[in-house]
């Protein structure tokens, strides 16, 4: 999928026949997903399961809503390609015990400019008034204090 996406630069999506009886017909819908391709070709039938044309990968309407919550799941953690944190991502990496904390990799001197040879993420048991989305903004700006390692 991945090849073709690339070949013809163009939307890829996973055309699914898996059997409507196979255990692994949810796990194997969703694996384009996986690599972020939001698009599945999918049999459904109203009457699932009984003997006509295509119901051998037909599924029912359970089935379809089940694969739909897992491809909207992947997708959602496979996200866009963006590097702006989700909010889910914000909340978790704000502050608080046991969460990185930016933190002085040695003895920085007043006056001194913060920079990525300085300051590092580090687990700490307090809790920290700087979040972790700050980091990007604090390189380069002169400290005003003397700041300890860690």
């Amino acid at each position: 999928m991945i090849k073709i996406r690339d070949l013809f630069n163009l939307p890829v999506g996973y055309a699914n026949h898996t059997a409507f009886d196979d255990p692994n017909n949810s796990l194997i819908s969703i694996l384009g997903a996986t690599m972020g391709f939001n698009i599945l070709e999918k049999h459904y039938s109203p009457d699932f399961g009984i003997e006509r044309i295509d119901y051998h990968a037909a599924i029912g309407k359970d089935k379809m809503k089940e694969i739909i919550k897992l491809m909207e799941l992947v997708l959602n953690i496979y996200g866009s390609g963006s590097i702006d944190m989700s909010d889910s991502e914000k909340k978790y990496g704000n502050i608080g015990p046991m969460k990185k904390a930016i933190v002085a990799k040695k003895d920085i001197s007043k006056g001194m400019k913060l920079s990525f040879d300085n300051l590092w993420f580090k687990r700490t048991q307090e809790e920290s008034y700087i979040q972790q989305n700050q980091y990007l903004k604090l390189n380069g700006l002169e400290t005003v204090a003397d700041i300890k390692s860690d």
